[in-house]
């Protein structure tokens, strides 16, 4: 019974300081940047799927198809480390027909994700895996290596922006900052359907069939990484 009390004295403890600080004059500004990053890492995610009468058939089968897909990545010379075998199922496949589910045999399905360094290999790569049974690409995703430094860097070029506007929202009304009182990070939203977006959004990738380009079936453009931040400063007068 001593854990509630002692919550209830911190709360009664905490309660005075926050009203205080909210009474205080502040100003409240948000900071946004954003940074232009070169794509180095091409991000891919693949699904092997078999449907078949006999279960153990099924099961067979799609451990050779899964097997190859293996195969022909350690082939491209994709380290062991960037490939990543998720989601194995087994399971009755059923289609919806005359108003009703009817089984139609057994599926077998598993997620390989992996991560290809070389921009180059992308022709390779998907003419490849197109040839290979039961293999679909779901998505490849431009990301970079640089992706957390790049983020700190521009995450401090917002917090200098929200200090700027507020040091000049407060010059005009004869006051000066003084400490920070608050400072949160907002998540940003991206616009998916753009060739350029924020990290882990999925990107568009753009390829042509002209056979004198050889590897160069990619537009990488570049990756857009935006920071907003929100914080209020105590203000003084001048």
């Amino acid at each position: 019974m001593r854990f509630p009390i002692l919550l209830l004295t911190l709360a009664s403890m905490l309660c005075p300081v926050v009203a205080a600080d909210a009474d205080l004059p502040h100003v409240a500004v948000y900071g946004t940047a954003t940074t232009q990053v070169q794509p180095d890492l091409l991000r891919w995610r693949l699904s092997v799927d078999r449907v078949g009468a006999e279960v153990a058939e099924v099961a067979d089968a799609h451990a050779a198809d899964v097997a190859a897909v293996l195969d022909f990545l350690k082939q491209q010379g994709i380290p062991a480390k960037e490939i990543q075998t998720a989601h194995m199922q087994l399971s009755e496949h059923r289609e919806f027909r005359n108003q009703s589910w009817i089984k139609e045999g057994y599926e077998a399905s598993t997620a390989v994700s992996f991560t290809s360094k070389d921009l180059g290999q992308y022709r390779t790569l998907w003419l490849g895996l197109s040839r290979l049974k039961g293999m679909s690409v779901k998505a490849a995703v431009w990301d970079s290596s640089r992706r957390i430094p790049v983020q700190n860097e521009t995450r401090e070029e917002a917090l200098k922006a929200a200090k700027e506007k507020a040091t000049n929202m407060a010059a005009t009304l004869g006051m000066k900052l003084a400490e920070p009182l608050a400072i949160v990070e907002i998540p940003v939203q991206s616009d998916s359907s753009s060739t350029h977006g924020v990290y882990g959004n999925r990107l568009n990738v753009e390829s042509r069939d002209d056979d004198d380009e050889g590897d160069s079936m990619v537009a990488p453009g570049s990756i857009e990484v935006r920071i907003r931040v929100y914080v209020t400063f105590r203000i003084v007068a001048r």
